[in-house]
């Protein structure tokens, strides 16, 4: 998970240039890692 997060800090100084596109992106991407979660918890 860190790199994930580590990856997505390293975007987001981009946000202010691409905005329109990564807003939306990021936005799933936090849904998707939310829902892995939940996954897991439900698993253990």
């Amino acid at each position: 998970m860190t790199d994930c997060v580590e990856i997505l800090y390293d975007i987001l100084p981009l946000r202010k240039y691409l905005c329109a596109f990564t807003t939306p992106v990021l936005y799933h991407v936090l849904i998707f890692v939310d829902e892995a979660k939940n996954k897991e918890f439900e698993n253990v």
